[in-house]
């Protein structure tokens, strides 16, 4: 069972961030996986919902794949729970990337 939303992983540029998250995604897409949250909307409210939760990766847009936060690429992943869930549109963190490079350009953008 994988725990893949708990990860984070540092890596010097964005282009291996990417990389990487592009192929975390194929690797796993179709797969059932163990997540540890869960984020659904009831109505126009996203609600986050604590697990761990059994999901099947779903087809996500390439846009989520490529989510940043800051010095992080923190992808989005389109699941479908194998248990009933009251709402709809239930999403995933994959794996993330602290990108080094980012790190070191805000840094020197403080300083």
């Amino acid at each position: 069972m994988s725990h893949i939303n708990e990860l984070c992983t540092d890596v010097e540029t964005w282009d291996e961030a990417r990389f990487l998250a592009e192929l975390d995604y194929e690797l796993n897409f179709s797969s059932e996986l163990t997540v540890g949250s869960l984020t659904v909307y009831r109505g126009d409210d996203s609600c986050d919902l604590e697990g761990p939760f059994r999901v099947k990766l779903e087809r996500t847009p390439a846009s989520d794949l490529m989510n940043t936060c800051g010095e992080y690429l923190d992808p989005y992943w389109d699941v479908r729970p194998l248990e009933t869930l009251e709402g709809t549109s239930p999403w995933t963190h994959g794996p993330s990337y602290r990108v080094l490079e980012a790190v070191r350009e805000n840094r020197r953008v403080v300083a």
